[in-house]
């Protein structure tokens, strides 16, 4: 198995979405050429899903019961951010609300965000 390169395999990649089929088409066939001759797979270059098992400490956090959710937007906030299982996108968010109400308000968008979230972790 040889070496690819990566940085032409990813040209290629983004030149089967041009609007010319013919250069669309010849892109992706090169992509399976250059697979084929370093004989390399899809599976072998596309990184695979990671599954990160939980560790015993890790655990699953419950739903969020919505008949006992608070009407303060800033305390269902801080009941949010007490979850460990929330990625460092949505947790930016949450932290950036709590600094809009502090400073007067929270925006409507960011207030049907907040219920929308809500309502996600309700399903989990």
């Amino acid at each position: 198995m040889s070496e690819i390169d990566r940085a032409v395999l990813i040209e290629q990649l983004e030149a089967v979405s041009n609007e010319d089929d013919a250069k669309a088409l010849h892109a992706a066939r090169e992509a399976v050429r250059m697979l084929s001759s370093a004989g390399l797979s899809w599976d072998d270059v596309l990184a695979p899903e990671e599954s990160v098992e939980p560790e015993d400490d890790d655990v699953e956090e419950p739903r969020i019961d919505l008949s006992d959710l608070p009407d303060n937007d800033a305390e269902l906030i801080a009941i949010l951010l007490d979850r460990n299982d929330l990625n460092a996108d949505t947790r930016d968010d949450l932290e950036t609300f709590q600094k809009d109400i502090a400073e007067g308000a929270l925006a409507s968008e960011d207030r049907k965000y907040l219920k929308a979230l809500v309502g996600r972790l309700s399903s989990k």
